[in-house]
């Protein structure tokens, strides 16, 4: 089980764009009905094998 904290990738909404719209308005577009996300997995380099030429 690996567990990926991830990051709302908002579409191209007016809303987020217009000036006049409250942030509270803007915030709920950034967060919800969103169909695409981001996440980023840690990437831990390994100990090097000397007898490996491709490593």
């Amino acid at each position: 089980l690996q567990i990926y904290a991830v990051t709302p990738v908002p579409e191209n909404i007016d809303v987020l764009q217009m000036d006049r719209v409250p942030d509270r308005i803007k915030s709920f577009y950034r967060v919800n009905n969103v169909r695409r996300f981001r996440y980023d997995r840690p990437f831990h380099k390994g100990p090097k094998d000397k007898e490996n030429e491709f490593k």
